[in-house]
């Protein structure tokens, strides 16, 4: 997990077609089309957009070995939610099933079902296109894409050295992981209480190390004065072009076409006891 996070904030990002759209226009695209896949409560609508992130997904051309993480992620996250939305859940419709569990009466209906579905392929939606989102982008690229939202310059430096300590904490991890196995230190081995004791091991230098870097950086800031209400320059700039209009064209009109068709599936979403 930690070589996942290294290669996505440390590596070359590969040359696609998502590399020639402005870093703002691309995050105004994620942000649309996650709040789609959000408020959505038609199962086919979640559909397609699950196929559109699969689709972003393969034209990022990650490697399958690091893109995996995240769609295990989703889909385990996503299915643990569909059984409890299913098996506790107080939505209406015809109950086909029902049985007692420790004295208490569960019931499995349709708008159970319908809405634990949906929220599984919004959970993977999600996921997928956050992938996407991190694997065109590089840390440079995020912060100038809310550079150019026009968010204060204290938000934009926070979320750089956010991104940046991301991978700096992995290689730390790495390394002090690597050092107790070196004294023995096997934290597959054991119980659940056995392993969480060793985890001791690598937690305590790990926050220490974290600790260090923020005081290093907290002095280091003060020796040059920095002065979070100057205005700064970028060494980078980031124009918009037509194609990053139409790229926020077709995130917005997306998002109004999604919002309409929850509205139309209200009958529908009635009928099974959902709305």
């Amino acid at each position: 997990m930690s070589e996942m996070f290294k290669v996505f904030l440390t590596e070359k990002k590969n040359v696609t077609i998502f590399k020639k759209i402005n870093p703002s226009a691309f995050f105004i695209l994620y942000f649309f089309l996650s709040i789609a896949a959000l408020i959505s409560f038609n199962a086919l609508v979640e559909i397609v957009l699950l196929a559109i992130s699969f689709l972003f997904l393969l034209l990022t051309k990650v490697k399958f070995q690091y893109a995996k993480y995240f769609i295990i992620i989703g889909f385990w996250f996503g299915a643990f939610l569909w059984l409890i939305i299913t098996f506790t859940g107080l939505y209406g419709g015809h109950t086909f099933y029902s049985f007692y569990l420790f004295g208490a009466l569960i019931k499995i209906s349709y708008g159970n079902l319908y809405v634990g579905f949906d929220t599984f392929l919004k959970v993977l939606s999600l996921v997928i296109f956050t992938a996407v989102f991190v694997v065109v982008l590089d840390p440079r690229e995020i912060v100038e894409a809310f550079s150019g939202l026009r968010l204060p310059y204290n938000i934009t430096l926070s979320l750089a050295l956010m991104f940046r300590n991301f991978a700096i904490f992995a290689n730390d991890y790495e390394i002090i992981v690597q050092a107790q196995k070196s004294r023995a230190l096997d934290i597959n081995k054991g119980n659940i209480f056995q392993r969480l004791k060793k985890l001791l091991g690598i937690i305590i230098p790990l926050v220490y190390l974290s600790l260090k870097r923020a005081d290093d950086l907290v002095n280091a800031l003060e020796t040059k004065n920095y002065d979070p209400k100057s205005k700064r320059s970028s060494f980078f700039e980031y124009k918009i072009t037509a194609k990053d209009y139409f790229i926020i064209l077709f995130s917005v009109i997306t998002f109004v076409i999604v919002f309409i068709l929850n509205y139309y599936s209200l009958p529908f979403l009635n009928f099974i006891g959902v709305a």
